[in-house]
């Protein structure tokens, strides 16, 4: 898919006008540029337009031949099902067969019991059969891993004994034969690694992410002694690492200027380089007369590739599936294959393996190569439909992700235009996937895992233009009940975009999320001193009103003026239900204070101890409140501006400071502009009755005091006040005024 369906088309079209100027072609993508935000796409423009024999046989290394060690695994399973009983036998891995004296001569079908350097090992009586050994050197060698091959190879018998004895430095004393072994095995391996075949020598960027392998991690059978530079040139005029000229840096600026023909001159170079040293050099054809498998296994991979398929008439366990044929194809025999004509080249080698597919077999196998085959012929219906054949439409979390990921990126790429379909398969793959996601973590008991995920999955698509997605998340969010402080700031911070943009759904959602944090901490703080509480509750109501500041911001003129097409208005905020709670709580908090207030002038001695736990709940919310980044948007508001004058009339008469006490109580009780230009009072009716009380005690506790010259906490303009609030509160019934109703 990624190969043969995910492209820009405006640069492909800018790229085909360039080739057919400069007679010029693009290959496929840069090792380091094989990745398209973090999901393993490709990023070079255009990629599939030229020659993606590259990505094609990395792709068919990566996914559909097995890894090395585990294809001996199989092999060695398979061999002691046909030979000796199992528990005479030693069960032998990777490691251990290139570790033998003579691995080459290994098969557990036909052995017998020899001493090696490792212990008993069942030694192969058919000395120049398909071993294991020769059977792993031919499948590397057909996978294009020549490196791979050359470090199995290195680990034959006569190999290491030919190292060995050159390099004790006892060249007098050594055999004319091993010293031509030692030669033609040198000439081998510099054929192998000046290799400039597509894909690379190895697989250590199969897997798109460019990453090098560390040789002690599960590959150990590697020889140290590989590690040359690439630069170095094994061969003259074969670099070694020519095979990098099959790829192309998307950000290079030449990218379209590349000749393919350059590298295809160096890839028949080297085949030919090949066939004259077998032809020609006495070391290497006398090798090859000893040990003939070297011919089989290696040089007729190679040369005559078509020659060497094996089915499983004649090659048993060791017969090529369709994806071997068609990436040794690619290496050897095709390298300058276009994207246009592979899925030709694949449906000749599924042809050819399917005559020996059993009856069984065959209809599961062919539905595979099916959907293979159509997606090299750019059907991206085949994707998606494929995908959801094979789990995408079973309801299970992870194939649903996948497949509406999968989606997401051809639709992103343009292969996929929703214009052309009756309905929008994008968002209802996302909600089907969310609605996957959301279940099978439920079912878990891991609910909160599961909305954290289906938000991130539908984020990028929750925005005012899509009603559905929209409306699916914001029902989610508002039927959710977070259980960390941590779940509601991560959820909020993936709801941001979406508010800016004006999304009024997830405006209510995220009020809905805050609300409930703080409904949390009010009940936690019953019982447990509510002060230790009250400003955490207070600290969710405000992030609330926080999030309603965002509330399409990104719909507003770079001059800060709103669209007349989509009216921002500054006050959103006063519409959501964590404002609302926020005034009742300040108003709530006032009546709660006064009456404790009212309490302790009853008695003869004003009790300081009686006014600790209302005031020390009113400091913790407007601590909370001032100093929080929102104080700018509730300052104005008359029940927040109250409770501050209230907690200080509290603290100033605990303090004995009826001065201050007195200019809090007028400060509630005058007239002021509010910021609509209408006249308010801070104190509603009902609570006339206690602020009046306070101040006629403070007034009587100065009368009574023996102070020369008498001095009044309130002044004439605070008397004035006092009096007319006093002729309010003393007409109250005619006005049908109640005492305990609320603003």
């Amino acid at each position: 898919c990624e190969i043969f369906l995910l492209e820009n088309s405006d640069t492909l079209k800018q790229q085909q006008s360039s080739a057919s100027a400069s007679a010029s072609i693009s290959l496929s993508q840069n090792n380091n540029n094989y990745m398209m935000n973090g999901m393993g796409m490709s990023m070079l423009p255009g990629a599939g337009a030229g020659i993606v024999t590259a990505d094609t046989v990395r792709y068919l290394r990566k996914h559909h031949m097995m890894d090395p060690s585990e294809y001996v695994a199989f092999l060695l399973e398979e061999g002691m099902e046909m030979g000796m009983d199992k528990d005479m036998q030693q069960v032998v891995d990777l490691d251990e067969l290139l570790e033998m004296n003579q691995p080459e001569y290994y098969d557990p079908s036909t052995s017998v019991s020899a001493s090696t350097g490792i212990g008993d090992i069942n030694i192969s009586t058919v000395s120049s059969g398909m071993t294991p050994y020769w059977s792993l050197v031919r499948k590397l060698v057909l996978w294009g891993s020549l490196e791979e091959a050359w470090a199995v190879l290195s680990r034959h018998s006569a190999c290491k004994r030919s190292q060995m004895l050159i390099a004790s430095g006892e060249s007098s004393h050594v055999d004319r034969t091993v010293e031509e072994d030692a030669a033609a095995f040198e000439l081998i391996r510099s054929l192998l690694l000046s290799a400039p075949i597509p894909g690379g020598i190895n697989r250590d960027n199969d897997d798109g992410l460019a990453n090098v392998r560390d040789d002690a991690d599960d590959n150990n059978y590697r020889n140290d002694n590989n590690s040359d530079d690439d630069g170095e040139e094994l061969l003259p005029g074969l670099p070694r690492d020519g095979y990098k000229n099959w790829d192309v840096d998307a950000e290079d600026p030449n990218v379209f200027d590349f000749n393919v023909h350059a590298i295809l001159n160096l890839h028949t170079t080297w085949k030919t380089t090949i066939d004259d040293i077998i032809k020609t050099h006495a070391s290497v054809r006398n090798l090859i007369r000893r040990i003939p498998m070297l011919n089989t296994c290696i040089f007729d991979v190679i040369l005559k590739t078509k020659k060497c398929y094996m089915s499983e008439v004649d090659g048993g366990k060791n017969s090529d599936t369709w994806a071997e044929r068609l990436s040794s194809e690619l290496l050897y025999v095709r390298p300058q294959t276009v994207k246009e004509d592979m899925h030709i080249r694949a449906t000749d080698h599924m042809k050819a393996v399917r005559r020996y597919v059993s009856a069984d077999e065959d209809e599961d196998v062919s539905a595979v190569e099916e959907i293979t085959v159509l997606i090299m012929k750019g059907n991206a219906g085949a994707v998606i439909g494929g995908l959801n054949s094979y789990g995408g439409g079973s309801s299970a979390a992870l194939p649903a992700t996948m497949t509406a990921l999968q989606c997401n990126l051809l639709v992103d790429s343009g292969t996929i235009e929703l214009t052309e379909l009756s309905y929008d398969i994008e968002s209802e793959l996302m909600l089907s996937a969310s609605s996957a996601i959301l279940s099978s973590f439920a079912i878990q008991g891991h609910n909160k895992v599961g909305v954290r995920l289906a938000m991130r999955l539908l984020q990028p698509h929750i925005i005012p233009e899509n009603h559905r997605v929209t409306a699916c998340i914001a029902d989610v969010l508002a039927r959710h009940w977070p259980q960390t402080d941590a779940e509601v700031v991560s959820l909020l911070s993936s709801c941001k975009d979406s508010v800016s943009r004006g999304s009024r759904r997830m405006l209510d959602a995220c009020d809905s999320l805050c609300f409930s944090r703080s409904l949390h901490y009010d009940r936690k703080g019953n019982g447990n001193g509510d002060y230790v509480y009250a400003g955490k509750s207070v600290h969710f109501l405000l992030r609330a009103i926080e999030q309603s500041s965002f509330f399409g911001s990104e719909m507003m003129n770079e001059d800060g003026s709103t669209n007349d097409l989509f009216p921002v208005a500054f006050s959103a905020f006063t519409s959501t239900i964590c404002f609302r709670r926020l005034t009742s709580l300040c108003a709530n908090t006032v009546q709660f204070v006064l009456d404790q207030i009212s309490q302790c002038f009853e008695q003869e001695d004003l009790d300081i101890t009686a006014l600790a736990e209302p005031l020390k709940i009113a400091r913790s919310i407007m601590d909370t409140v001032a100093e929080d980044e929102v104080y700018h948007l509730v300052s104005t508001d008359p029940c927040v501006s109250l409770l501050q004058h209230v907690m200080d009339v509290g603290i100033n008469l605990a303090t004995t400071n009826n001065v201050e006490s007195a200019r809090s109580i007028i400060e509630c009780l005058k007239d002021r502009k509010s910021t609509d230009g209408s006249i308010i009072i801070l104190a509603h009716p009902g609570l006339y009755g206690n602020l009046l009380t306070i101040a006629f005690d403070i007034l009587e506790a100065e009368a009574k005091a023996d102070l020369t010259p008498k001095i009044s906490a309130f002044d004439l303009e605070g008397m004035q006040i006092l009096m007319i609030r006093f002729t309010q509160y003393c007409s109250r019934d005619e006005l049908y005024i109640n005492q305990v109703s609320s603003s």
